[in-house]
């Protein structure tokens, strides 16, 4: 048992942290109604690439690798290294996929904690969700199987963005046709809002555009405007905002190319992760609204009952919770939902795209970066973890909402 006073390694701690979340994990991937999606080897390797000539240019980045080690340094700082300094496998992988949670809500397909290598294709490609571990496969090799460090780490993860960025263009392309707006031309304000509206409900609900009938597209997309979904107006309002800000076309009249909206898309895969948090903010609430005595855990019973009183969305199966890892039956005659795994599962995760889904935030990882930042090491004493610890949660535990946690 560690003492109080004990070096206590500070990825314990982050283990500890994301346990209840884990399970959850594993299960997030493609919506199964969509298709498996591939890539060739040829364009992932092009991508890492243009990634490491970038790295290695003089005058030729842009600043994305600067930016994207400095998002990863203080959690690389506070992770163990192997022998050569470096982080190794599974740390590589832990790392990649904390990544894209903190910086875009992107839980990127192929990187479970469990996952083994995958560096393997066929004639028809890669599956999208095995890319990043062939990328990492790839980077691994030439570094003769010693590791990363942060800077080959960053190269991995830009490549990632890379091809993410790829895939964005070809579906606004797709976009694009089903419009039927040649894509040399400069369109209006208004055709481009049209094409980015349509490009976020197929994002939304995992379409593909060149694979589904045109009136299947048209029908999904028309139930999907007038009200199937209840969150669908904000979004398009934040699309519309996103678009604002983006757009270099600052005046009505103003004309657009397809890289101008191109700028759009990538911004709102970006930021979706963010936006739709708000989605599960308020089915937290509705779910302590239920919870059983300050437990973080909703009784199975009160559960169904929600559910019969028109919350619709909790009605999964006793064999489906306990398979998402949300079913607690420490007391097998008042078994329980936990709300933290419940809302992490995969039921509430959105097909976005071949590389990643987007699901609900891990509310753990802002004290998790909290404590990487301030820590600065892969060990530190007990002592200081809990001070830590406490002085981040003492806001949270003088609000009123927070006082029965706490």
């Amino acid at each position: 048992m560690v003492g109080l006073n004990s070096t206590l390694p500070v990825l314990i701690v982050q283990g500890f942290l994301l346990w209840k979340l884990a399970d959850a994990s594993t299960f997030l991937g493609a919506s199964p109604t969509v298709a498996p999606e591939f890539v060739s080897a040829s364009e992932v390797q092009a991508s890492l690439l243009d990634e490491i000539r970038t790295s290695l240019g003089s005058g030729a980045t842009d600043g994305r690798l600067i930016q994207m080690e400095d998002a990863i340094r203080s959690m690389y700082t506070a992770m163990p290294k192997n022998e050569h300094g470096k982080l190794g496998h599974a740390s590589v992988r832990y790392a990649l996929r904390r990544l894209f949670v903190q910086r875009n809500g992107w839980f990127v397909n192929g990187l479970g904690l469990a996952g083994g290598h995958r560096n393997s294709s066929s004639a028809v490609g890669i599956l999208k969700e095995r890319v990043p571990a062939y990328i990492q496969d790839i980077v691994e090799q030439r570094m003769s199987g010693h590791g990363l460090n942060l800077h080959e780490l960053a190269v991995v993860a830009s490549t990632i963005e890379h091809l993410v960025h790829s895939e964005a263009e070809g579906r606004l392309e797709a976009v694009f046709e089903y419009h039927g707006i040649p894509l040399g031309i400069r369109m209006s304000n208004d055709q481009a809002l049209d094409a980015l509206e349509t490009y976020m409900m197929a994002y939304i609900l995992g379409i593909n555009l060149r694979e589904m009938p045109h009136r299947e597209i048209k029908a999904r997309l028309k139930k999907m405007k007038k009200g199937a979904t209840t969150y669908w107006p904000g979004t398009k309002e934040w699309v519309h905002k996103v678009h604002r800000e983006t757009s270099i076309a600052k005046l009505p009249h103003e004309l657009l190319d397809f890289d101008g909206v191109l700028r759009t898309a990538d911004k709102l895969g970006e930021g979706y992760g963010r936006h739709n948090d708000a989605e599960c903010q308020e089915l937290k609430a509705d779910m302590l609204k239920l919870e059983d005595k300050g437990t973080g855990r909703v009784l199975v019973s009160t559960f169904y009952k929600a559910a019969l009183d028109g919350m619709w969305q909790f009605s999964e199966s006793i064999d489906y919770l306990r398979d998402l890892g949300a079913l607690d039956e420490t007391r097998p005659q008042q078994p329980s939902v936990i709300v933290a795994n419940y809302i992490g599962g995969v039921s509430n995760c959105v097909a976005s795209s071949g590389f990643y889904s987007v699901c609900c935030l891990d509310e753990c990882e802002g004290l998790l970066g909290h404590l990487e930042a301030k820590i600065a090491s892969s060990h530190a004493t007990t002592t200081h973890v809990l001070e830590l610890v406490q002085a981040f949660l003492r806001p949270l535990c003088l609000r009123r909402e927070a006082s029965q946690t706490c």
